[in-house]
């Protein structure tokens, strides 16, 4: 989605890639780059390693996101 202009829509500050429906997270040994893995499990990326990000709380860019059930 963007704006008019071709300006992307900023991202909500509260969509976290740790708060996705779709995260699973899960430790897989073998990995190149560690132990513990983060995927997707949503239908289009199924197994795929999220998007994240994981630091500190910048917001995913991830257009699949949807809010975790509370």
């Amino acid at each position: 989605m963007s704006r008019a202009g071709g300006q992307p829509d900023p991202l909500p500050p509260d969509r976290l890639a740790i708060e996705c429906r779709f995260l699973r997270r899960t430790i897989i040994s073998g990995r190149l780059d560690g132990p513990v893995a983060t995927l997707c499990q949503h239908p289009v990326r199924d197994g795929f390693d999220c998007v994240g990000p994981f630091m500190e709380d910048l917001p995913t860019a991830c257009r699949l996101w949807e809010q975790r059930g509370r």
